[in-house]
This record gives structure tokens, sequence and C-alpha cells, in this order.
């Protein structure tokens, strides 16, 4: 009898002893997912302190952006200042107006019936270019000819115009006028006096360049103009120039409004 009492007692201390240790291993896993649950943001981040609250963040966002702006701005004044050195801004009695990028010294003078072969690009301001046509953030290429653009064999060709019959953008025709063979104008060209219709000369003959013309027709574009060829008629005496004033001021630069 004493040996199976024995060996009861010694069953029973084991299952106290495996309840016991259950019951620890069970309370240590509680404490430790306890302590990963109340683990202080900082560690979680591993920075030693609290991560930034979104007021704070949002607060660093928009004070990086608004210093970002303005080095792009004075980035933009600078490169505008260095244009502006190499191309002074000339303004025809109407108000139109268009810098020189490069004199032509060759032959005729386009004037009123010149026939002119020229190479054109048409752009629309970038974001930036708000106040200053030369450039103002670099313009945007929406279509040319003669410079091999979007993959097409056609560097040295040219379109030919007749001024004062051809129908340019009407802001086009009395700035070409008294150029020579190689210069190179870059003229402001306001909405109501660029591509007002299909019949404005000249119009993109790609699909992506008249669905890019077809959005930003409506908004001031710069049409640059090099000078191929002048060929002269009789009209040399008639003045192109628009009748009236047709000043045209670009859009303002946005204002950054402090929150």
């Amino acid at each position: 009898r004493r040996s199976t009492t024995t060996a009861a007692t010694r069953a029973a201390t084991r299952a106290s002893e495996g309840a016991s240790r259950r019951r620890l291993m069970t309370t240590a896993a509680t404490v430790a997912v306890t302590r990963a649950l109340e683990t202080p943001r900082a560690e979680a981040y591993g920075l030693g302190k609290p991560p930034p609250t979104s007021t704070a963040r949002s607060r660093e966002t928009y004070d990086a952006r608004v210093a970002a702006m303005r080095r792009a701005e004075a980035m933009r004044d600078e490169k505008d200042a260095e244009l502006d050195d190499d191309a002074p801004t000339t303004t025809l009695r109407s108000g139109l107006r268009y810098r020189e990028y490069a004199a032509g010294e060759e032959g005729e003078e386009a004037v009123a019936g010149s026939r002119v072969d020229f190479a054109f690009k048409v752009y629309r301001l970038s974001s930036g270019a708000y106040f200053k046509f030369s450039s103002g953030g670099t313009p945007i290429l929406l279509y040319g000819r003669g410079y091999g653009y979007e993959g097409r064999d056609d560097v040295g060709d040219f379109e030919t115009a007749t001024l004062g019959a051809t129908k340019l953008p009407r802001a086009v025709t009395p700035c070409v006028v008294g150029m020579r063979k190689g210069g190179i104008r870059r003229i402001l060209v306001p909405p109501n006096l660029g591509w007002v219709d299909d019949d404005v000369f000249p119009q993109p003959d790609t699909f992506a360049a008249k669905r890019r013309m077809e959005n930003y027709r409506d908004g001031p574009l710069l049409f640059e103009i090099e000078v191929v060829r002048v060929r002269n008629g009789g009209e040399g005496g008639r003045d192109l120039d628009l009748e009236g004033d047709y000043s045209y001021r670009l859009p303002a630069p946005p204002t950054l409004v402090a929150r």
C-alpha cells in the first residue's frame, strides 16, 4: 500500500509541476504580448523620439514646398536675366512683342508681299512661364517643322508664306517684317491673334500634335521662326502692323498663401 501511495503522490506532483510550467509559459507569453502592445511609438520607429504628429508633418511639407518654389523662381529669374541680355524684347506700335535670337545678315529683307521660306516651332508656356516669354521655365514644344521632331525625317525642310497674303497667325506676320536669311525670332502670340480656326497656317499634321494644339490653342503661345530664304515682291511700302492696341499681359505668377 505504501508503494501505491508513493506512486500516486509522484504522479500528482508531476501533474502539478506540468500545470505550473504551463501557467508560467502562458504568463510569459501574455507579458511579452502586453509589452509589445505597450511599446512606445518611438521604439517602434527606432528613433529615440516620438514620430511627428500629422500637423507637424503637414507644416514641414508645406514649408519645404514653399522653399522649393522660391528656389525655382530664383533660378528662373536668373535664367531670364541671361536671356534678356542676349535677346532684348522688341515691341511694335501695336503692342505685339518678339525676341530676336539671331539677326539674319544675308539676302533680302522681308517686307509686305515677300515670299518667306521658314522653319518653325510652336511652344506652349510651361507652368513657370508667367510673365516672361523668353523662357520663364522651359517652354514646351507642341509641334514644328524642319528640326526632326517626333522622329520625323524633316530636318532642313521648310514652309513658305507670302507676308500679307498667307493666313499666318495675326500676331506673327508683322513680327516677321525686317527678317533676313538666318534670322530667328520668338514671337508671343496672344490667343485672339493666334490659331483661331483651322485655316490659320501652319497647322500641325500629326495626330499627337493636333491633340496638343487643340488643348492649348486658347492660351498664349510662342511661335519661333527661322528664315531660310526671302524673295521679295512689289509691296515693299505697305505697313503690316496691326491697327489698334494689341498689348497682351501674361498671367501673373501664383501667390503663396501662408496657412
